[in-house]
């Protein structure tokens, strides 16, 4: 097939290959053989597109995820056993299961490992290739205590422990262990209780926690013990700092602790009284900015040999030397000088976590919105219709020609809308616009077509997308004011950098609108609900008009909670006002909005009553709708993705379960809402009723963990004894928490660390979960311990039971935010939680790492390629 020339579309390449006279009588009928041409010259494409599809499938490095395993059949690579469940109907998901089972890099390098059979750094570079994740073989006769002779000294060998050597102590039982063992006769691979130090035995450590960079962010200030202590958190939290490990062949084949992400200890920070170059720096796991310090005028990174390790659990107990900085890695503390503090400081550091959750640096897919939702003309985007109306009916220019020709010849906003949508998918009016090359279809073309008009009337036709990027508190509030002036349907407010923004704010989402508050790639803003006015609350508060749209991306919130509450509508359809608390100047400007846009409708309806045209008027309704439906408005809705709103609002001691957590977010008279919270961490969610009741929100959270500090205390409810006027749908979540709301339509992969109390019953179900007993929930498939219990018979002993309870009980690593193992389960959780999910995977918020199948697929490798004799084990450091 011919490739189509110069100005040329895809779609015409068939018909321009006819001679020129056939084109010039097909174009004097109409062009039906061009049309034709177009339809067979797309599914051309499609064969064309599958024949270079079956052509990328022939190697393992461009074939698609379900043509892996058999790449693999053909090499003799051998499948793990799978005993989980198949995740019926969730063809994305069980394609990543597959991809755990199967790592496509371990069957790329299948005939190279076995080349490499029975060395040790192959054990290193299978832990990558198959789990994805840093390992370090230990060959535990090396560590043996042994006799040695004089004259032929083994220096890798452990030695007798040296109490005087912290660093020898310090490593005891770990991957870099360096004294000698007694022989522990117990196999390292035992289901029951684990040895390591025996001639047979093989350990291959393996690093679960992840480093996660925060680059150039503001260190917090204590204020309670003056200008000159800071934390590397900007919020305060004691944060356990990580090593990003090395790169290359000693990331691969690590030697030293420095080698591999994991936390950092005081004595590896600064083993010779100042801090290590292999941690220490720029571009490395941390690095300290003090400006005005030691003198001032200076700025830039302390030098190496000015960091000194300390313990700094007292504040009080150290007191560091003149033109020194003390830094304690494992608090996340550092202490200046009291007689010369800087005045500022700028941290980089990085900081341990299981996965993707929460605000991060990590990579994410940013949010966009349908274009066909974003750049259609809507009747709010025409700022003034009779000016626009008038060009269009009297321009001399192809573009009004042109959509004077979509044009139906009624009067009134919503036929003009109709006629510009309706020109904004012909493809005449992209040829205006002077393009080289071909004409975009579908979405592009919407695209351009829509800046082609709003570069030919400006002053009548608002921007489809308003955009502001910021980088501190001062642009952020001057972009919210601007936003608020603006009115803009779709609106991004992009934060570029890790920076604390101390602020509050109050905004108004409008009917139709949509607000965009996101973090910039590789970015991690933290919004500080600053405590400014102590005759109203601090927080995000957001009001949001039936129709409207918020969406909160990648950002942390802490200090107060995120407030987000509904706006009524009387009986004439009109916007009511908001709570009668408001301060009059809030008051005013939000009436200001409001009467500008009813008296936009009282003159569209005196010019449609005027005309006599009531089809019109329901014509505008249905484009006020935006749904296509008449009299029906999009319901409100909220998107909460890749956040951190954090439990408990700030640092300090946790929830002893008698006093509630304050709320992370506060949802209030948000009736048919939807609501929905996905790879984040959340403290409380506290729905609260609108008046007159009204249908229940529907809450939907995913991949997230909701933390309320206590597992006696409400993680999502009303506040009080009732229940949360919601509907939850939740799934792959970790609620360290009770459940208390209207109903339960799904639940799904999920841990309730507390007591669920659904006021209805009959709808929903709850499959693959862990439920505690006395909860009140809808049907349960598959949930434990019911499938436990179950299994003991009908009438078991009551002991037995107890027993059977208290055994299946969720057990983490920590449950305390921020600390690096949070939310994880630990490693005697019971098995029937670590691999209790549909797909075989473990429950709660970590469910998408499948670490139960990668660990399994490493434990079969590890047996298949050491040598013959030899037992080795997977053994997780973290």
């Amino acid at each position: 097939m011919t490739e189509p020339g110069p100005g040329a579309t895809a779609s015409d390449r068939l018909f321009d290959l006819l001679p020129l006279v056939h084109r010039m009588r097909d174009e004097a009928a109409g062009h039906p053989l061009r049309d034709l041409l177009r339809v067979i010259a797309e599914q051309v494409q499609v064969v064309e597109e599958d024949i270079a599809r079956q052509y990328e499938n022939w190697f393992v490095e461009t074939a698609e995820d379900w043509a892996v395993p058999y790449l693999a059949d053909l090499v003799g690579w051998s499948p793990v056993p799978d005993a989980g469940w198949t995740a019926a109907g969730q063809p994305g998901r069980d394609l990543a299961r597959r991809s755990a089972l199967a790592p496509r890099q371990d069957v790329a390098n299948t005939l190279r490992h076995r080349r490499r059979k029975g060395t040790k750094a192959l054990l290193e570079e299978l832990a990558r290739d198959v789990a994805g994740l840093p390992g370090h073989a230990v060959e535990a006769y090396r560590l043996l205590a042994r006799h040695q002779q004089a004259n032929h000294l083994q220096e890798g060998r452990g030695r007798t422990t040296e109490v005087r050597d912290g660093a020898l102590l310090a490593g005891l039982g770990g991957p870099f262990d360096r004294a000698a063992h007694t022989v522990d006769v117990r196999r390292a691979g035992s289901r029951r209780t684990r040895g390591l130090h025996n001639i047979p035995e093989v350990g291959l450590f393996v690093w679960r926690l992840r480093p996660y960079p925060v680059t150039d962010t503001r260190a917090g200030q204590v204020e309670r013990v003056g200008r000159w202590a800071f934390t590397f958190d900007p919020m305060g939290f004691p944060v356990q700092l990580f090593g990003r490990g090395a790169d290359g062949e000693r990331g691969r084949h690590p030697r030293e602790q420095a080698d591999v992400p994991g936390p950092i200890d005081r004595r590896a920070l600064g083993p010779l009284g100042r801090a290590d170059g292999r941690y220490y720096g720029e571009g490395r796991s941390l690095v300290i900015h003090a400006f005005d310090w030691p003198r001032r005028g200076r700025s830039g990174p302390v030098p190496a040999e000015q960091v000194v390790p300390a313990d700094l659990s007292d504040w009080d107990s150290y007191r560091p030397l003149p033109g020194t900085v003390a830094v304690d890695p494992v608090l996340g503390r550092m202490l200046f000088p009291r007689r010369n503090p800087p005045s500022r400081v700028q941290v980089g550091y990085h900081y341990g976590f299981s996965a993707d959750l929460g605000g991060g640096e990590y990579p994410r897919p940013l949010p966009e919105p349908p274009e066909a939702d974003t750049y259609r003309i809507h009747r709010t985007d025409l700022t003034d219709p009779d000016a626009l109306l008038a060009a269009v009916r009297t321009g001399a220019d192809p573009t009004a020609a042109l959509v004077r020709g979509h044009w139906s010849g009624e009067t009134g906003v919503a036929a003009l809308a109709e006629a510009l949508n309706a020109a904004l998918l012909d493809e005449a009016l992209f040829a205006l616009t002077g393009p080289d090359g071909p004409a975009p279809t579908g979405g592009p073309l919407l695209v351009a077509n829509r800046q082609h008009l709003e570069a030919l009337w400006p002053s009548w036709i608002k921007p489809a997308r308003w955009y502001r990027g910021v980088a501190d508190t001062v642009e952020f509030q001057r972009a919210l004011h601007d936003w608020r002036r603006a009115r803009p349907r779709y609106a991004v407010i992009e934060i570029t950098r890790s920076e604390v923004l101390a602020t509050t704010a109050e905004l108004v989402v409008g009917p139709d609108q949509h607000l965009l508050v996101r973090a910039a790639q590789r970015t991690r803003p933290v919004l500080w609900l600053a405590d400014r006015r102590a005759d109203e609350p601090d927080s995000l508060s957001v009001a949001l008009a039936p129709g409207g749209r918020l969406t909160l991306d990648g950002l942390t919130v802490g200090g107060r909670a995120v407030h987000l509450s509904g706006r009524e509508r009387d009986h004439g359809g009109h916007d009511a006002g908001l709570d009668e608390g408001l301060d009059e100047s809030r008051a005013e400007s939000r009436a200001e909005s409001l009467d500008e846009s009813r008296a936009e409708n009282r003159a569209e309806s005196r010019d449609e009553n005027s005309d006599g045209n009531r089809e019109e008027s329901r014509e505008e309704s249905r484009d006020q709708g935006g749904d296509g439906r008449p009299g029906c408005r999009p319901t409100t809705r909220v998107v909460i993705r890749h956040c951190t709103l954090v439990p408990g609002w700030a640092p300090g001691p946790r929830c002893d379960g008698d006093r509630p957590a304050p709320p992370s977010l506060e949802l209030s008279a948000l009736p048919g809402a939807e609501v929905e919270i996905s790879h984040s961490i959340t403290g409380p969610v506290q729905v609260e009723p609108a008046p007159g009741r009204g249908e229940p929100l529907r809450l939907s959270v995913a991949d997230s963990v909701l933390d309320a500090t206590h597992p006696a205390l409400e993680a999502i409810g009303a506040g009080g004894p009732g229940v949360a006027r919601a509907v939850l749908d939740i799934t792959r979540t970790t609620v360290l928490g009770t459940v208390q709301v209207h109903a339960v339509e799904r639940g799904e992969n999920t841990v309730f660390t507390g007591r669920i109390k659904a006021a209805r019953r009959s709808p929903g179900c709850l499959r693959f979960c862990w439920v505690p007993p006395g909860s009140r929930t809808p049907r349960r498939f598959h949930c434990q311990p019911d499938t436990a219990l179950a299994a003991l018979g009908d009438a078991p002993p009551p002991d037995l039971v107890t027993e059977t309870e208290r055994r299946l009980r969720p057990r983490f690593t920590s449950v305390r935010y921020p600390e690096a193992a949070y939310a994880q389960l630990a490693a005697d959780c019971p098995a029937e939680i670590r691999g209790g999910a549909d797909d075989g995977s473990e429950l709660g918020a970590f469910h998408d790492l499948y670490l139960p199948q990668r660990l399994a697929a490493l434990s079969a490798r590890l047996a298949e390629y050491v040598p013959a004799g030899l037992d080795a084990a997977v053994i997780p450091v973290n």
